[in-house]
């Protein structure tokens, strides 16, 4: 665009116009290889939690509750760890992106946030 100057500083483009400076956000786009490396990420959970509802929880439940009641109560358990992560995890994740301590704050994968995640 003619006569408009774009300044671009760490993803944030300030484009300079008569009056106030406009702000843009513009956002960091994913390679394709880290996009395939996060897709695989989730797959792998995927695996992980199906795995869990399918051969860990049911004999754990059918030894408290027993055999009639094993479906009931695996769905009943299934359903709330669902409910809980469709609200806590975006709460977490809001509060995380505004805090200002080191132990909040965005880092590359793999640097300690496996034990942020088991916290």
């Amino acid at each position: 665009m003619r006569g408009v100057a774009s300044r671009y500083c760490g993803g944030v483009a300030t484009a300079g116009v008569s009056g106030p400076t406009a702000l843009v956000v513009t956002p960091n786009r994913l390679s394709l290889r880290r996009l395939i490396l996060l897709s695989l990420y989730w797959v792998a959970i995927g695996y992980l939690w199906n795995s869990i509802g399918a051969q860990v929880l049911p004999p754990i439940i059918r030894g408290f509750l027993g055999q009639a009641h094993q479906g009931t109560a695996l769905s009943v358990l299934e359903s709330i760890g669902t409910l809980i992560a469709v609200f806590c995890q975006p709460v977490i994740g809001a509060l995380s992106d505004r805090t200002t301590i080191a132990w909040g704050l965005a880092a590359e994968p793999g640097r300690g946030r496996s034990a942020q995640c088991l916290a």
